[in-house]
């Protein structure tokens, strides 16, 4: 009975755990996505490019816009 209960339990948290994987997923596409950014804005050869940590994006010093390096 106990094995029938943990057994129930489990399938009803299925699709919580499958919520909190997806986030994680999404969080670690989002962080994988930044680092490549930061990584040609920092090679970009725009002297005016710069990597903004707060907002994860590539800026123009001048404009404070976003630049594509």
């Amino acid at each position: 009975q106990d094995a029938a209960m943990d057994k129930e339990q489990w399938n009803d948290t299925r699709s919580l755990r499958q919520k909190v994987n997806k986030r994680t997923e999404k969080e670690w596409d989002k962080a994988d996505v930044a680092f490549d950014a930061k990584d040609n804005c920092e090679k970009s050869a725009n002297l005016n490019a710069y990597w903004e940590p707060n907002t994860l994006r590539c800026l123009d010093r001048r404009t404070g816009r976003t630049i594509t390096p």
